[in-house]
């Protein structure tokens, strides 16, 4: 399992909001406390794309509902069932998508479905901001390491 950073803010993790007891729950920006509910398994998928499983609660995985719909739609966990929806390209910041994922290197999320990055939403710093997905910023708020 990994603990996913956002790089503007690396004091905080990516975190299933209410953990075991969420069942689909937002993903938000939360303090580092090594909690289950900021523990992600990387499984690979097909075509260099990859899940994101939460460690809380099993089988579920990073989602975002509707991901062509456009932005601002929040990053939720819903049950994996092998959809575009929740499958993620890695990308490193100066790179196409990866093969391997790497321990410390910085990535990007992209979404298979709609081609759009996960997002810290205002690039908050804020316990319980949630992430999004827009289109590409550059912004240092979409590069979680």
């Amino acid at each position: 399992y990994y603990y996913l950073h956002p790089f503007h803010i690396p004091s905080k993790s990516l975190d299933v909001t209410g953990g075991e007891y969420s069942t689909d729950g937002n993903i938000a920006i939360y303090n580092n406390n090594l909690s289950d509910g900021q523990k992600y398994k990387i499984s690979p998928q097909s075509d260099y794309t990859y899940q994101l499983e939460t460690k809380c609660l099993s089988g579920r995985v990073v989602t975002v509902v509707y991901a062509t719909e456009g932005n601002n739609v929040t990053a939720v966990t819903k049950v994996g069932d092998n959809n575009a929806d929740q499958e993620w390209y890695f990308e490193e910041v100066t790179q196409s998508p990866e093969t391997t994922i790497e321990d410390g290197a910085i990535y990007q999320f992209r979404a298979r479905n709609s081609g759009k990055y996960i997002d810290v939403s205002g690039k908050g710093t804020t316990v319980g901001t949630y992430l999004q997905q827009c289109e590409q910023n550059y912004g240092n708020n979409s590069s979680p390491p």
